[in-house]
């Protein structure tokens, strides 16, 4: 071989290994500033197996830190294992979830784990195990979803004393139907039930189908969720806790966003691959009005301007808001919508809808859709609240990692506040005056008192709260 040819195959090899060198070292760079993503339950589970989620409940702050570590389960004097959540554990002084995981459907009657216990300087003082019986039993039915709480007795005034006597378990019971939070976690088909009174998660039910949104009738005490798989709309009576019956969609394929007026009498349902939205009488199922709208219409949302019920529906496929009569189903107004159009509210007479790819929020006129404002935000606008109280608009930002907040009348972000690593969807109560923030990445709701703009409060779920609705009176 002559020396220009080795000379142009060294050369060519160097480069070659360069190459490959340095996209290798971009792929472990990429993942190291990827999340610490866990596999969930779902990803390992059996069709018959039921979700699990233990939460520890303290009764009262103190100045020590608990460890629960081997969490077990015995059914039939088999003991399984449970697997502990890694979730940061200081988040919360009332409820932390310990573990979670999906274990075959079964009666249950004791449980086991390791007590670990630290000063406030993160000194080990004591470890213990701990073994309890569960009184009325565990009950894991095939494809459910439960929750188990452990209550932590553990004071300042009896920390010598005996660990698994500060330690009492029990089921969940259905709570009141009053003065709660839905959190819908998909890939857990599971809808967690907290107390807004006291912020802790009271109760875990299984969820059938592919559940891709919820919406919430406050009157009648009614939840609907939409059955993307089986194109239903299935109702839930937030009174016994139990699912009352379906409403079928038939002729839809891909049932995607859910409404429903405030009076609770009407539900509006988008199929983004028919293209179609549908009017549904809520009561009794019956189809009042279907309509082809858009390419891939996605949330539809309700509003009322100069005394007219309305809709709002986002077409992603082609980048428009089709404004349309809430009665009749009527299109009234088609207007391009940014790049990325994510969601709307109505607000101090104006439209607004959320662009996520140009990190903007567009102003319009709620009659013609005409653009009014273009109001740049710093992060990715998603999810976007009216608090008519304060007169706001909230607005979720995800890359930015909190909110920001856009006062009435105007067209500049006045300020932000952190909330979550991830903020993705907002749930307001105005009873308490407490802002609701689902966070994606830590698989949490961050607790916001709206009249001090501050955090007083994590609430633990067990993957990612994809909608959150208040149910108060």
């Amino acid at each position: 071989m002559c020396n220009s040819c080795r000379f142009n195959g060294n050369f060519m090899n160097y480069f070659r290994w360069r190459y490959l060198i340095s996209t290798l070292l971009a792929v472990i760079l990429l993942a190291a500033c990827q999340p610490n993503l866990v596999e969930t339950p779902t990803q390992s589970r059996s069709t018959t197996d039921s979700i699990v989620s233990v939460y520890l409940n303290y009764t009262s702050t103190a100045d020590f830190r608990l460890e629960i570590q081997d969490l077990e389960l015995r059914s039939k004097d088999i003991w399984l294992p449970c697997r502990g959540n890694t979730s940061d554990t200081r988040r919360s002084s009332r409820q932390h979830l310990i573990a979670l995981d999906a274990l075959p459907a079964a009666q249950y009657d004791q449980v086991r784990f390791r007590v670990e216990l630290y000063s406030e300087q993160n000194t080990l003082l004591r470890t213990e195990q701990v073994t309890l019986g569960i009184a009325n039993h565990l009950l894991l039915k095939p494809s459910g979803s439960q929750c188990l709480f452990l209550h932590c007795r553990l004071s300042p005034y009896t920390l010598d004393r005996p660990l698994p006597e500060q330690f009492v378990v029990e089921n969940q019971v259905a709570p009141l139907a009053d003065n709660l939070l839905y959190a819908l976690c998909p890939d857990l088909s599971t809808v967690y039930i907290i107390r807004t009174d006291q912020f802790t998660v009271t109760a875990a039910y299984p969820l059938q189908g592919q559940i891709s949104d919820m919406v919430v009738d406050n009157d009648r005490r009614l939840i609907y969720f939409l059955d993307r798989q089986r194109q239903q709309i299935q109702r839930w009576d937030g009174i016994s806790q139990q699912m009352t019956d379906r409403i079928p969609l038939p002729m839809t394929q891909s049932p995607e966003g859910l409404e429903i007026s405030p009076d609770g009498e009407f539900l509006f349902v988008t199929d983004t691959v028919n293209r179609q939205l549908l009017k549904i009488d809520a009561e009794n199922g019956t189809r009042l009005a279907q309509v082809n709208i858009g390419h891939e219409p996605s949330q539809p949302y309700w509003f009322e301007h100069n005394g007219q019920a309305r809709l709002a529906v986002i077409s992603l496929g082609d980048q428009q808001l089709h404004l349309v009569s809430a009665d009749s189903l009527a299109t009234m107004a088609e207007v391009t919508a940014g790049q990325q159009p994510y969601e709307t509210v109505y607000a101090n007479n104006a439209l607004f809808v959320s662009d996520s790819f140009d990190y903007q929020i567009l102003q319009l006129d709620p009659d013609s859709g005409v653009l009014q404002a273009r109001i740049p935000t710093m992060g990715r606008p998603m999810a976007m609240l009216d608090d008519t109280i304060q007169r706001n608009v909230i607005i979720a930002e995800q890359s930015r990692s909190g909110l920001a907040l856009l006062p009435y009348g105007q067209q500049l972000i006045a300020r932000h506040i952190a909330a979550g690593a991830a903020p993705h969807d907002l749930a307001i109560s105005n009873k308490r005056r407490l802002l609701y923030i689902a966070d994606e990445i830590n698989h949490s709701i961050v607790v916001l008192d709206l009249p001090s703009e501050k955090i007083i409060q994590t609430i633990e779920v067990g993957s990612t709260p994809d909608v959150i609705m208040v149910q108060e009176p």
